[in-house]
């Protein structure tokens, strides 16, 4: 059966204390006060338990409640940290946790009504930080600033959902800040199951549905944040990244073959002019390049480099770099080619190879371009070589990374804005933030 825990904090007076106890009737109360100390004397814990009328003309709070000892416990705050907001903010924040755990099945209920300022805001502040408990504070009538009026006091339940949504939807604007899609969905997604006003599930529901679309694209899934975002093209901000989504899968079709498209989802071919496909693994690299991670950008930068050639030989030239039909080419390149057939009888090309055939085939565009940049390529590729997710052990740096981008990805945008032929679509970085 599940049990109703009382936390109260605990100063000089011992009124409001009683009243909270008689109100909430716990089974069980854990007092929070201080001890000893030289400098402020004898602690509060001597409310609770000391001699002789401690409480004004009063006997101790358990005598007046005929509280037996197995129905409290005092947790005694250290004598340096009862004015201390950090450590008495850190020690609550743990013993409330610690508290949550050990009675998963039990309400619940800190009051903040007593003790000192310190002590009422450390408990109110990790208090709403844990989910399953409420706040409570002992409030009456007043006449004046100074006291409420004896005998109206009432432990009243602190409404503290609003601030819990509002810190964590400022945690969730964070991540999204950091372009961690899974992670903030993440929180959405336990807020929804602890909120039950409709009116803020909407909001939150709303919060999830969006992130949900930028996570599933930023792992790929073009259809399913595709699907997703037809949702909310009546809103601007989310209507832009509808045809440079839609440009991306026709250019995703045009290259995998076995990548599968809706019926619902009509493709147009004339949007597969741009190379969106490249910019999007490019954004996708600055993305993680963010989150600090490096190793996964560059992954994707050599990925992008690749990917251009791949797309370039097959729109301009008809080739294909799984499957070179090398009798395509011309008399003077076919034997340099049909040398790399392998057991398979297929030519497969990987990214030095495909831009050096783009040169030799007397491309003036990329080719001669990439001829001129050949170099900074190389070094990249030494660089990425030596990582741990191609041949290496070797973590790549912000420094590394920043001559990666230099050298690549500003070269490989060069070949975009060459080529390109669609400028009016335009594929910007993911948003920054989602406004609730």
């Amino acid at each position: 059966m599940a049990r109703k825990i009382l936390v109260l904090t605990v100063g000089g007076a011992c009124e409001p204390i009683i009243t909270s106890i008689k109100n909430h009737n716990p089974d069980f109360i854990y007092f929070v006060c201080s001890s000893d100390n030289s400098e402020n004397g004898k602690g509060s814990y001597l409310s609770i338990i000391g001699e002789g009328n401690v409480c004004r003309d009063k006997s101790n709070i358990v005598m007046q409640l005929s509280l037996q000892s197995n129905q409290y416990e005092l947790v005694k705050l250290d004598i340096d940290a009862e004015d201390d907001l950090d450590k008495t903010f850190e020690y609550l924040k743990s013993f409330l946790n610690e508290l949550n755990k050990k009675n998963p099945n039990d309400e619940i209920i800190v009051d903040y009504t007593g003790g000192t300022k310190t002590m009422s805001a450390a408990l109110v502040l990790s208090s709403v930080l844990i989910e399953n408990i409420s706040i409570s504070l002992v409030s009456g009538l007043r006449r004046d600033l100074v006291k409420v009026i004896n005998h109206t006091e009432t432990a009243t339940l602190i409404n503290t959902k609003n601030i819990i949504v509002d810190n964590q939807l400022n945690l969730f604007n964070q991540l999204i800040n950091n372009y961690d899609f899974a992670a903030a969905q993440n929180i959405i997604e336990k807020l929804i199951q602890s909120v039950k006003d409709r009116n803020i599930h909407k909001k939150l529901q709303r919060l999830r549905n969006i992130t949900q679309i930028f996570d599933l694209w930023d792992k790929f899934d073009h259809i399913g944040a595709f699907e997703l975002l037809n949702l909310y093209t009546k809103e601007p901000k989310y209507f832009e990244y509808l045809l440079p989504l839609k440009a991306i899968i026709s250019e995703r079709k045009l290259i995998d073959s076995k990548f599968n498209i809706p019926e619902s989802i009509k493709i147009d071919n004339k949007l597969n002019k741009d190379f969106i496909l490249v910019v999007d693994l490019l954004l996708n690299a600055e993305r993680k390049a963010k989150q600090g991670r490096y190793d996964d950008a560059v992954g994707r930068i050599y990925r992008a480099c690749e990917l251009f050639a791949q797309l370039y030989l097959l729109k301009k030239f008809q080739l294909s770099t799984g499957n070179l039909e090398v009798e395509k080419l011309p008399e003077h390149l076919r034997k340099s080619f049909e040398d790399k057939r392998d057991k398979s009888n297929k030519v497969r090309i990987g990214l030095m190879d495909s831009y050096n055939l783009i040169h030799e085939l007397g491309d003036q565009t990329v080719g001669s371009k990439f001829y001129k940049n050949q170099k900074k390529f190389l070094s990249s590729l030494e660089i990425r070589n030596s990582s741990i997710l191609a041949h290496g052990f070797t973590p790549i740096t912000n420094e590394e990374f920043g001559e990666i981008n230099d050298n690549l990805v500003l070269v490989i945008k060069s070949f975009i804005e060459t080529v390109s032929q669609n400028s009016n679509i335009i594929l910007n970085q993911f948003v920054n933030e989602i406004i609730p």
